[in-house]
């Protein structure tokens, strides 16, 4: 078993309703992949860096999880061709964020 990170992109066309049954359905092809969710954090509708199919919003799922290495290959290709995520990534290896982010002063 291997640990991944995964964040995905709910089209924001999608009510709050269908947003939680998108995020379950993931849920479901992890479990069916035999992998295990270790967290779950949803961050919300907020604007995308770029647009995306015209559209400027979204919102973001990120997910840390255990799976076998074949069930990640699996998880690709439904989150692909799912009109209901417009962007995803699977990250291997989890990356823990120790420490406060400072913002950074530009001197002129």
């Amino acid at each position: 078993m291997n640990e991944y990170e995964l964040l995905y992109i709910v089209h924001p066309r999608r009510t709050a309703e269908e947003t939680t049954a998108v995020i379950e359905w993931v849920a479901g092809l992890i479990t069916s992949s035999g992998g295990e969710i270790l967290s779950e954090d949803n961050w919300g509708r907020r604007k995308l860096a770029y647009p995306i199919n015209h559209e400027t919003e979204g919102t973001y799922v990120l997910l840390n999880l255990n799976m076998p290495p074949e069930g990640a290959n699996a998880l690709e290709p439904p989150l692909v061709i799912s009109e209901d995520i417009i962007r995803h990534i699977v990250i291997k290896g989890i990356i823990p964020f120790e420490g406060v982010v400072e913002p950074q002063v530009r001197e002129e």
